[in-house]
């Protein structure tokens, strides 16, 4: 049996046709599982860095707060990705941002003790004590508070 030319047979007219829902599909689905991937790598929950700090001493118009340990996770802990903030009365009077070893703000002073550019146990905070009131001392990566220590003068 011949086909007339110019026409193709009808069973290959159905195999093109079944061929672009599964095409659509497969595009579809891989750019939804791309996208759940890429949210998931950007996103910083859980990663964070645990940081601790040993317990705050007051000096003769100074507070001194020694970072006690740091846990990276996978997260950087380089200085140069952190900040810190210092508040009094919940205003804030002082941020280093980016921290660095030496780094100082009027009331806030930071000094990286091993001088490895990372947050580490043995590194100290310095606060000049500016006035009676509850201070709260952050460090944040990312926006994300890392740290905190909170005292009352």
């Amino acid at each position: 049996m011949q086909e007339a030319k110019g026409r193709e047979p009808p069973l290959t007219k159905r195999r093109k046709g079944a061929l672009l829902p599964a095409v659509v599909i497969t595009v579809m689905a891989s750019l939804a599982v791309a996208g759940y991937l890429f949210l998931q790598g950007t996103s910083v929950d859980g990663l964070l860095p645990s940081v601790f700090f040993s317990p705050v001493s007051r000096n003769a118009g100074n507070v001194t707060v020694d970072v006690a340990s740091v846990s990276p996770h996978t997260t950087s802990t380089q200085l140069a990705d952190l900040k810190s903030r210092l508040s009094v009365d919940g205003v804030q009077r002082a941020s280093l941002d980016p921290m660095a070893d030496g780094a100082s703000d009027w009331v806030l002073a930071f000094h990286d003790r091993d001088r490895s550019q990372t947050l580490s146990g043995g590194d100290r905070f310095l606060v000049d004590i500016v006035a009676p009131g509850d201070y709260e001392l952050t460090v944040l990566f990312e926006d994300h508070i890392v740290a905190r220590a909170a005292w009352t003068i």
